[in-house]
């Protein structure tokens, strides 16, 4: 008998749900980098492990390395990138960017609001609200 209820309650145990290990990882950490002082020089990308392609947020130009900059206060599009970090440049690179309305291609133009409180980054899935499109 006693046999039989341990055996029910390790089973019992086991269909509870179990976080994986990859909802740990908080892909914003060392995204607050600038040119002067470096936090990790990382941006939230959301790919595959060993992924060529990255999808990321983007708030830096183009033409500077610095894809995702935590301080920014808008977003300029959401980016396919190869770049590794900011000091190696990236190729083949393109961005997306959602518009409602009249359509916007200068990079100052382009961009739109965020809020972080709005934001969600996991290694495999990017939302954020804008707040101006």
């Amino acid at each position: 008998m006693i046999k039989s209820i341990a055996f029910f309650f390790f089973l019992a145990a086991g269909c509870f749900s179990q976080s994986l290990n990859i909802d740990h990882v908080n892909p914003m950490v060392g995204t607050d980098s600038e040119v002067k002082f470096s936090h990790g020089n990382t941006y939230p990308a959301a790919a595959l492990p060993f992924g060529m392609t990255a999808w990321t947020p983007s708030t830096g130009r183009f033409d500077d390395g610095w894809i995702y900059q935590y301080r920014a206060a808008k977003i300029n599009g959401l980016k396919a990138t190869h770049q590794p970090s900011p000091w190696i440049g990236d190729y083949g690179d393109f961005s997306l960017m959602p518009l409602v309305g009249e359509l916007r291609t200068q990079f100052e133009a382009r961009g739109s609001r965020f809020s972080h409180d709005r934001e969600i980054s996991t290694p495999y899935y990017y939302a954020v609200d804008l707040l101006d499109s």
